[in-house]
């Protein structure tokens, strides 16, 4: 509802509008001065309006510099003005006055009114103050806009940034000029706030009665700061964190200028309860909320299988085993079983060559434990060779050997393999034999083949079979 001349002020005011600048003449100033000053000032406002026309004939219909039309333009604005206020304007000092009123960005000047309630404002808000030393009320000036700024009793002054840029922030235009914006806001007896890091919401204002004041992961640490709008300097502050199992005193931190600071951690899924105490009695907006969501292990480790269990602690969600990391059972069980399943058949490949040697020592006969007598017994003959009489570990044996033919050059041909036969066990030599079939291989030296060779041309193929035949 504020108004200037009748016209409505297109901004908010705590305090009533008073003139910006006050111009006033130093005691050596003569008197017809300080007159025709006071007078240029007061017709200034008039003045510029006639130069605010002209510039804008000058705009609208003239070229640049073109004289002959800037010329009309002068004839035209003075003539249309039915009555020249002040009768001695001229179009270069009304040009001067629209000039100095766009430079110094105001409208006018009027006669002087009553400063009292103005000089009382500025001393309740600290624009003044006695000097002790001079005993005179002096201006204290501010570094800046925000240090100028006093908020009124019950109310607390907002952080730099909210202030500079509160304008802004709500879509008012300051035209050009410097402006706050609701600088000040109504204060709590204790204002809390949550600081970001750690913390997962966006809060900026004060927290208020049972507001969630801060969303924090299970054991990440939240700090948390309050200010006693109060200034009390002799109080006691406590914070109690209580939660669906117990109650936690946190400490409280005094970090000066009445400003305060606590840490809240906690493992505990869900809400938990703040309460804030000065002197064992609750500040006005106690208790407060604090929300305790899941660890975000996967985003801390980097492993999209890990998860927070009830503590807090990250570990191998369900499908998957730790080894290392977190590994899913449809990755596991491949990597496990494509080894475990070659180590398994080499291993079979290795049993079945065991099996197969160790059959294969019961019938294999080992050349150099074969007895023979000199000369060795023969007890039966046949196309290829003959069958002599030994021992094998204290076994009687047959052992048929395979005699080699000789050579067109007469000349034996001797190989150290000279053949495979049958092996017998002899119970009876004269009655029976018995025999178990051997596949055997085995060596002689020369010496016992020529033996054999000789008997076996002594014998000839009209001697007789034994009495025995062999298979």
């Amino acid at each position: 509802g504020l108004e200037i001349d009748g016209v409505p002020f297109p901004f908010e005011s705590s305090t009533p509008l008073y003139p910006e600048w006050n111009i006033a003449s130093l005691p050596h100033v003569p008197d017809d001065v300080a007159r025709e000053v006071q007078k240029v000032l007061l017709d200034l406002e008039s003045q510029a309006l006639i130069g605010s026309r002209l510039q804008q004939c000058y705009t609208e219909k003239c070229n640049g510099t073109d004289t002959a039309c800037i010329q009309d333009c002068d004839v035209q604005i003075m003539n249309e003005q039915e009555e020249i206020f002040p009768c001695d304007t001229s179009v270069s000092l009304a040009l001067t006055a629209n000039e100095a009123k766009q430079n110094g960005k105001y409208v006018g000047f009027r006669s002087t009114l009553s400063y009292m309630e103005l000089r009382n404002m500025q001393e309740d808000t600290g624009f003044i103050s006695l000097d002790d030393d001079s005993g005179l009320y002096k201006c204290i000036r501010s570094s800046g806009i925000y240090d100028a700024i006093v908020c009124p009793v019950g109310h607390f002054k907002q952080n730099v940034e909210n202030v500079l840029n509160g304008c802004d922030n709500v879509g008012l235009d300051c035209y050009g000029f410097q402006c706050v914006c609701r600088p000040c806001m109504k204060a709590f007896d204790v204002d809390v706030f949550p600081i970001r890091n750690g913390l997962l919401s966006d809060v900026n204002d004060a927290c208020a009665k049972m507001d969630v004041c801060g969303k924090l992961e299970q054991k990440v640490v939240g700090t948390f700061t309050f200010i006693d709008n109060r200034k009390r300097d002799n109080v006691n502050f406590e914070v109690k964190l209580i939660r669906a199992k117990d109650e936690k005193i946190l400490d409280v931190t005094s970090l000066g200028n009445y400003t305060y600071q606590f840490l809240v951690s906690s493992y505990e899924l869900g809400i938990s309860i703040l309460e804030i105490l000065a002197d064992d009695e609750q500040i006005s907006q106690s208790p407060m909320r604090v929300e305790i969501v899941s660890l975000d292990c996967a985003r801390i480790y980097n492993d999209k299988l890990l998860v927070a269990d009830d503590e807090g602690n990250c570990i191998c969600q369900s499908g998957s085993i730790n080894i290392n990391g977190c590994m899913a059972y449809s990755t596991f069980f491949p990597v496990l079983l494509t080894p475990l399943a070659a180590i398994l058949i080499l291993c079979g490949f290795a049993y079945i060559e065991f099996k197969r040697r160790k059959h294969d020592s019961i019938w294999r006969v080992v050349p150099s434990e074969l007895e023979f007598d000199d000369p060795p017994i023969v007890i039966g003959r046949g196309t290829f060779g003959l069958v002599l009489l030994s021992t094998y570990r204290g076994t009687t044996v047959a052992v048929k050997r395979v005699i080699p033919p000789k050579t067109s050059s007469g000349k034996d041909e001797r190989n150290s393999k000279l053949g495979t036969g049958d092996l017998l066990e002899h119970h009876n030599r004269t009655s029976s034999i018995v025999s178990q079939r051997r596949r055997i291989s085995n060596y002689m030296d020369n010496e016992l083949l020529d033996a054999l060779r000789q008997v076996q041309n002594e014998m000839g193929e009209e001697n007789p079979q034994p009495k025995t035949a062999l298979p």
